[in-house]
């Protein structure tokens, strides 16, 4: 189904995790979609059409290709994911830069940041509307 990608196309760099920073979480996310071929493809064709953001400290696509193009182009082994810490902790308290969290919570917030992203466009999407609530709170109605 998918064509095996070669070792020499995939990155051999590591994500710093200094002691106290707590990355390991985010670190395992992040390397996990630069492995998935089809997810870096889908990416980079979106990352060929986003105009540069006038705050890419709160831009996800921003964060994501600058780590991206660190495992692409970066002459040192280790490359800092400090960009997406700090878009996810403008996202939501828990991801601030020395707290740890669960790598599960994570992915799920960095795809729905794409997805709102995607969806909402470049001026909106780095900051919920005003009012969004979680679908998943709201609770269903029974008809009879």
């Amino acid at each position: 189904f998918f064509r095996r990608w070669p070792m020499s196309e995939r990155s051999s760099k590591g994500l710093s995790n200094a002691l106290g920073e707590n990355n390991c979480f985010m670190n395992t996310i992040i390397q996990s979609l630069w492995h998935l071929r089809p997810f870096t493809q889908a990416f980079d064709n979106v990352s060929l059409t986003h105009s540069p953001c006038p705050d890419p400290s709160r831009c996800i696509l921003c964060a994501l290709g600058s780590i991206f193009d660190g495992f692409r182009r970066a002459s040192t082994q280790c490359v800092r994911p400090d960009a997406l810490r700090r878009v996810l902790g403008t996202i939501h308290d828990q991801f601030q830069t020395g707290r740890m969290n669960d790598a599960a919570e994570t992915l799920d917030t960095i795809l729905e940041a794409l997805h709102q992203r995607a969806i909402v466009g470049p001026s909106d999407a780095e900051t919920p509307a005003a009012g969004d609530e979680d679908v998943d709170a709201v609770p269903a109605t029974q008809t009879d």
